[in-house]
């Protein structure tokens, strides 16, 4: 049986890390004091960059985790197959 290489998904993983990363920076430097708690009725520009920001983060994040997840069974497989050799 042959066995399957962690590299692709471990770019995956860095790759989302990454993006969620970029984006944490991000709104910590162009909207520092800003939550993303919406509480006006008129729109505020600082206040969509926060939640775009946001959701950019989450999305990031959620991403190394379904990564990481699909990677276990790859993981388990190659960790079983070394085992028994």
């Amino acid at each position: 049986m042959e066995t399957i290489s962690m590299f692709p998904y471990l770019k995956g993983a860095l790759l989302f890390a990454l993006i969620a990363g970029v984006a944490y920076a991000a709104s910590a430097i162009l909207v520092p004091d800003v939550v993303a708690i919406a509480d006006t009725d008129q729109p505020q520009p600082h206040l969509e960059l926060a939640f775009m920001l946001k959701a950019i983060e989450l999305a990031g994040l959620g991403g190394v985790i379904l990564v990481l997840i699909s990677a276990l069974p790859v993981w388990f497989r190659n960790r079983s197959e070394t085992t028994l050799r």
